[in-house]
């Protein structure tokens, strides 16, 4: 028993010190297997990883409650698990449950709020199309399809005119161009509402200045894009409408978390931010207030 508990503060030990890095089992079993490896790490990191491995767990940050282990899976809900699976499945969406849950909340959310009405969804920065996918079989679960979708991308990389200084975090130009027009609209055909629309967003944003929007995903990880699709959207979000920005405290996209807090600086009491621990922002129109 006193090895086993041995064993068990071993391992609470190690997760705590190396949380900060977001290392999971696999990253550890790695470090097991270095030359700077402790005698014994290797086999308390096989023996832990081994009963996790199948769920594909992650080490919980300490920063967590103690009771974290008592959530309720997201999966239990139907809808949103049958969706998810799907898009994972595909391999075309970078996003995995956590983020994807956001969605399916912010969706479900305006849907609620809009039972009779069409929505006017958007996603700025679909790379493969597989979020666009997973937002449009929402649609179509949730709102039986009543709505207009538009999945905006380049779909030849971060633009350098974007990128002024050549970089910014991680991102260069045409960094995410191994995608197109046409494997996106193969994707999104089955569904009728869905246009797939090519271009940076400060270009063919005219397109679709008329409408009021009630969901927006916005997924391009740099300053300009987001700047400018913050300041083209969130004027036209219906109240209770929600702007899901990705990445927002991500390190490797410094400007997008300049940008959205640019915008809130100037936007006054209009717009209500929620941050999750996700690195998403959502954003979402004030009822009853007008710009």
């Amino acid at each position: 028993m006193l090895e086993r508990q041995g064993e068990l503060a071993a391992v609470l030990n190690l997760s705590r010190s190396l949380h900060k890095h977001s290392m999971s089992w696999a990253d550890l079993g790695k470090l097991a297997d270095g030359p700077a490896s402790r005698p014994g790490l290797r086999e308390l990191v096989s023996m832990f990883s081994s009963q996790t491995s199948d769920q594909g767990y992650h080490i919980v940050p300490d920063i967590y409650g103690r009771n974290f282990h008592l959530l309720q899976d997201i999966r239990e809900d139907t809808a949103f698990k049958e969706a998810a699976e799907h898009v994972i499945g595909l391999g075309t969406s970078l996003l995995y449950y956590d983020r994807l849950y956001n969605l399916y909340e912010s969706l479900s959310n305006v849907s609620r709020l809009y039972p009779a009405a069409c929505l006017n969804v958007a996603e700025v920065g679909v790379y493969k199309g597989g979020t666009s996918f997973f937002l449009c079989e929402l649609l179509r679960k949730l709102h039986a399809g009543h709505a207009r979708f538009y999945s905006i991308d380049t779909f030849e990389g971060h633009s350098a005119i974007d990128l002024p200084r050549g970089v910014e975090g991680l991102h260069s130009p045409k960094q995410f161009e191994k995608t197109s027009l046409e494997e996106v609209s193969r994707l999104l055909s089955e569904f009728p509402f869905a246009t797939v629309v090519k271009g940076r967003i400060q270009e063919c944003a005219k397109g679709i200045e008329s409408d009021r929007f009630h969901f927006v995903h916005l997924d391009v990880d740099i300053y300009e894009p987001t700047l400018f699709s913050l300041n083209f959207f969130l004027p036209r979000m219906m109240p209770g409408g929600i702007v899901c920005v990705d990445d927002y405290k991500k390190k490797s996209c410094p400007g997008v978390r300049q940008a959205v807090d640019q915008v809130l600086a100037e936007s006054g009491r209009s717009i209500v931010r929620l941050y999750t621990q996700t690195a998403q922002c959502l954003l979402v129109k004030a009822a009853g207030i007008e710009e």
